[in-house]
């Protein structure tokens, strides 16, 4: 299941950011980074990012109803084409609810504003002009030491061509 799936974003950002067993370099932000959901398309949806700065890695479960929609593809944002980590389970078997996430293996922190990722969609049959719920759940960030930043989850009603 979806939930069960490793951290990986998460995993990779605490590897790279050599954090010594038991210090913590950075405490987690005081003010946290805002995620918001976008349709930017009849069938696209972006994740942006507003933080005070970028994040090491970011994982965050997509879930969405599986009787009206179905995710396609999950592609960089705008603002994190320079990026060469960005991963999703798999898409053909999913069932409603796909984990997303993006980091850089070289080092180079997210933006700290701006487009993450678009999601591309398709409408099942029956679902023409109707609204879904696309909803972010339990996202997590990493910041620059690997310390764990808490992120508040989001959703869209998505209009449906």
């Amino acid at each position: 299941m979806n939930s069960m799936l490793p951290r990986l974003a998460i995993a990779i950002a605490l590897a790279l950011g050599g954090c010594s067993e038991g210090k913590q370099t950075i405490a987690p932000l005081a003010k946290k980074p805002v995620l918001t959901l976008t349709q930017t398309g009849p069938l696209a949806v972006e994740i942006s990012i507003a933080g005070p700065v970028g994040l090491r890695a970011l994982q965050a479960r997509v879930v969405y109803d599986q009787a009206a929609l179905k995710l396609k593809a999950v592609t960089p944002g705008k603002a994190a084409a320079r990026l060469d980590r960005i991963f999703s389970s798999e898409l053909a078997s999913a069932a409603g609810s796909v984990t997303v996430g993006l980091s850089d293996t070289r080092q180079v922190l997210l933006p700290a504003r701006g487009a993450l990722l678009r999601l591309e969609l398709e409408a099942l049959a029956g679902a023409a002009g109707t609204t879904s719920r696309i909803a972010l759940e339990d996202p997590l960030g990493a910041l620059d030491g690997g310390v764990a930043q808490a992120i508040d989850p989001t959703s869209v009603e998505v209009k449906l061509p």
